[in-house]
C-alpha cells in the first residue's frame, strides 16, 4: 500500500507489526489468497509489495519466480530484509505498477491497495496497463482495490483498527484519508476514491477481459477467535474489494 511520493517510508521499520493484525491474517490475506488460487511454480510480480507479506505467502504456496516491486525505499529496505531472514530468492526494484512491463512476463500480478493511490483517471489507466504489459498471454492480475461504497462515517472501520475519513461528497478521484492506529502517532495516508465503473474501464482498455469483484470474507478461525458480531459490520461494507481480470 504504497505511493509515489512515498507516504509510508517512516512507518517501514514497523510496518511488518501490522502482520498479525486480525483484518490482515484472518479475512484479508485468505480471502484474497483463495481468489489466486494455486500458485504451485507460478511466476509472480506483487506491485506495492511493501514489506513483502504477500511474496512471502507465494513463496510459502510454492509459487515460482517473485518479483516484488514498490516506489517507496523505507518499505523495500524492510522488504529485503525479511526475505533474506527467509532466505528467499526475490528480485525486488524500486518501481510502481505502471512500471511493471519493464519486470515480466509473468504469469500474475497483483497489487494490493495500489490502486487507489491512482491521482488522475490517467495514472489507474497508466497502472492497468503496466500491469497487462508484465503479463504473459493468459495471465491473470488481481488486486484489492477501495470499496468505492465504503461506509461514509470515518469511525465505522475503527474496531478493525482503522479510520477511513472522505472530506467531501462522493465523487472519482476524490481524496480519502486512512489513519491506521496500529500505529502510535497514527499513521496517515491520502488515497483516492474511484468508481467500479472507473476501475472496469481502465482495465478493458488495457486489453483485460472477464473482470470479477469479490467481497474478502473472515475465516472460521477468525470468527471463532474473535465472535460473528465483531466481523459483522465489516462484512457488511467492508472497505476493500478484490478485483480480478485475466489477460487474454
Amino acid at each position: 500500500m504504497t505511493t509515489d511520493n512515498d507516504q509510508f517510508t517512516e512507518y517501514g521499520a514497523h510496518y511488518d507489526a501490522t502482520e498479525q493484525w486480525p483484518l490482515r491474517s484472518q479475512l484479508e490475506a485468505p480471502s484474497f489468497l483463495a481468489v489466486l488460487g494455486d500458485l504451485t511454480g507460478r511466476s509472480i510480480l506483487d506491485a506495492g509489495c511493501g514489506s513483502g507479506f504477500y511474496l512471502r505467502r507465494y513463496a510459502q504456496l510454492h509459487a515460482g519466480r517473485l518479483i516484488g516491486l514498490d516506489p517507496s525505499a523505507g518499505m523495500l529496505a524492510v522488504a529485503r530484509a525479511q526475505a533474506e531472514t527467509a532466505r528467499l530468492e526475490t528480485t525486488f526494484v524500486q518501481a510502481g505498477l505502471a512500471e511493471a512491463g519493464r519486470f515480466g512476463p509473468v504469469d500474475l500480478v497483483t497489487a494490493v491497495y495500489v490502486l487507489p493511490y491512482a491521482t488522475s483517471l490517467n495514472e489507474l489507466a497508466a497502472m492497468c496497463r503496466g500491469a497487462a504489459d508484465a503479463l504473459r498471454p493468459g495471465g491473470r492480475f488481481v488486486a484489492f482495490a477501495l470499496n468505492p461504497d465504503f461506509a461514509p462515517d470515518p469511525e465505522y472501520y475503527r474496531p478493525y483498527g482503522f479510520t477511513l475519513d472522505a472530506k467531501t461528497e462522493p465523487g472519482e478521484g476524490q481524496p480519502v484519508v486512512l489513519a491506521s492506529h496500529l500505529f502510535d502517532p497514527p499513521a496517515q495516508v491520502v488515497a483516492h476514491r474511484w468508481s467500479r465503473q472507473a476501475h472496469d474501464n481502465a482495465l478493458r482498455d488495457a486489453g483485460f477481459q472477464s473482470i470479477t469483484w469479490a467481497a474478502p470474507s473472515p475465516t472460521e478461525a477468525g470468527i471463532a477467535e474473535h465472535g460473528a458480531a465483531f466481523w459483522a459490520d465489516y462484512v457488511n461494507c467492508p472497505h476493500a474489494l478484490i478485483v480480478s481480470a485475466d489477460r487474454p
